[in-house]
């Protein structure tokens, strides 16, 4: 399959940003296009080769240590993007000892442990299916902590492909409106996600792959609630699967995320979203490649610099000196084939 990352002829990077400023009431309404779940490669031949020698650490297994993280992690990342307050000491001592923050909201609790169960359940489930699909979803829509919270759903509409929406079903600060149930054929939006998850396994390498799903799953928006949390999770299954080093948020800038999505959305064009995409998964490998302590020392001051190098690299091939990502402690695999704690 032949590199074709989707931009819009019409604007420069520029124009994209000046298109967003615009707010959404007053940008032209666009509806769900079909042709975007064509399976499409963002990232080169070259370009995934060369990321992949980066977050590759070889064939093995997730330490504890290296689970433990990632559910505090990608917990608390996926969850602030969603506007939860808890900081990041808050999810560790949730997640580690099982205490709330009595000061906040339930449902802000509710939401952390909720994406250590989906979590959790990727680690031992990593083949991407439908099913996997909607069990990751109805992990993260489940009320029972929350029963009265917005950000949650009845049991009856937890991992359950849309249908009957009698209200409508937009998106907030975008003019994008996804297909509604009630204007197509019974089974549509169930067809689109089995046409999504079959695209997704004829991309040529698992970051393409995860792009991919974290793009379009919200795009298709297959649920009633919760469809960018499942792609947060979702998104990490090819990479988890594949031996690479997790995707978990950390430092997606919630404004380059949003900003991504509404191009691609609205206006079809994956560049800001790859970019943004890029940048945090660097960002969040360097969290988990097995680094010396030195290496660490030197990278909690410069790692936006070697991120950048590493960026350079990848987009084109160019490598400053010996990078630090080339000297890392050892070849461990980070390969989850234990169970987390």
């Amino acid at each position: 399959m032949k590199h074709a990352m989707r931009l819009h002829p019409a604007y420069t990077l520029e124009q994209l940003h000046q298109y967003l400023a615009v707010p959404a009431s007053s940008r032209p309404l666009v509806s769900y296009q079909p042709d975007s779940l064509e399976p499409e490669n963002a990232f080169s031949e070259k370009e995934s080769a060369r990321l992949r020698e980066i977050v590759d650490s070889g064939d093995g297994v997730y330490p504890k240590a290296k689970v433990s993280k990632l559910l505090i992690d990608l917990s608390w990342a996926s969850s602030r993007l969603e506007g939860n307050t808890y900081t990041y000491l808050d999810t560790q001592t949730l997640i580690e000892y099982g205490q709330r923050n009595e000061d906040k909201p339930l449902e802000e609790a509710a939401m952390i442990l909720n994406h250590k169960r989906a979590i959790e359940f990727i680690l031992t489930h990593s083949t991407l299916t439908v099913d996997t699909i909607q069990q990751i979803h109805a992990l993260l829509a489940d009320n029972t902590l929350a029963p009265n919270s917005r950000h949650f759903l009845e049991k009856d509409r937890c991992g359950v492909i849309r249908s009957y929406t009698p209200e409508g079903f937009e998106i907030d600060g975008f003019s994008y409106l996804p297909p509604q149930a009630e204007g197509r054929p019974p089974g549509f939006i169930t067809a689109q996600l089995d046409r999504l998850i079959e695209a997704t396994h004829t991309l040529d390498s698992p970051v393409n792959q995860s792009f991919f799903l974290m793009t379009r799953l919200p795009y298709l928006q297959p649920f009633y609630d919760a469809n960018k949390r499942t792609s947060r999770i979702g998104c990490n299954i090819p990479l988890i699967s594949r031996g690479l080093t997790p995707m978990s948020f950390v430092d997606f800038d919630k404004g380059r995320y949003l900003a991504g999505m509404i191009a691609f959305y609205e206006l079809g064009d994956e560049r800001l979203a790859k970019d943004a995409f890029l940048d945090a998964y660097l960002s969040s490998a360097f969290r988990y490649l097995p680094f010396t302590e030195a290496q660490r020392v030197i990278l909690a001051t410069e790692k936006d610099q070697h991120v950048a190098d590493a960026k350079r690299f990848i987009l084109e091939g160019v490598m400053e000196n010996t990078p630090i990502w080339r000297k890392k402690a050892s070849d461990a695999p980070l390969r989850p084939s234990v169970a987390p704690p």
